[in-house]
């Protein structure tokens, strides 16, 4: 009897709204249109990984609580980092990463886009923050923000602080 080949080890399936590769020694950028309009951006420099990773992207349109002192602008998302098939609890890239934001006009109305921020929530804490990112630009006429990163988890953008309208009485 013909032995019967041995089993390959089939890759884990990595489903997400968008996914593409990162080379350690390579400059890679990619981007996702999502069918409502929003796009994703990601520019990884050379040497930000230090083995071939794959990046997964998730779009929603809303976020878990609010900031105390934000409005949301209509775009939340989470990027994922595997290695050979295992997810990343914990990835930070060697070098800060620059993702670009377009957002929809829906999305601000009512928001002073020259405080759009992004933030990431902290599961340990059950609060987002954003340290660790930082505006590089805003674009308020094309709906597009530019900013630095350098690790994955769970993202919202943000007014903050919220705007407040000062209301006077009128004079006769």
């Amino acid at each position: 009897a013909t032995p019967l080949p041995s089993p390959t080890a089939k890759p884990t399936e990595i489903a997400h709204d968008f996914t593409f590769i990162v080379a350690t020694e390579q400059t890679t950028s990619n981007s996702y249109a999502a069918p409502d309009g929003h796009k994703v951006s990601l520019d990884v420099p050379a040497g930000a990984v230090n083995a071939q990773t794959t990046i997964g992207l998730d779009l929603a349109n809303s976020a878990q609580a609010v900031p105390a002192d934000a409005r949301f602008a209509g775009i939340a998302f989470s990027l994922t980092a595997y290695q050979n098939g295992t997810e990343l609890s914990s990835f930070t890239f060697n070098t800060p990463i620059t993702l670009t934001l377009d957002y929809l006009d829906s999305d601000v109305a009512q928001i002073d886009e020259s405080k759009l921020t992004l933030f990431y929530f902290d599961a340990a804490s059950n609060t987002w923050k954003n340290d660790g990112i930082s505006v590089i630009s805003r674009d308020p006429a094309n709906n597009r923000i530019v900013l630095s990163l350098s690790h994955f988890t769970n993202f919202g953008l943000f007014e903050s602080p919220i705007s407040k309208s000062v209301y006077l009485p009128l004079v006769s």
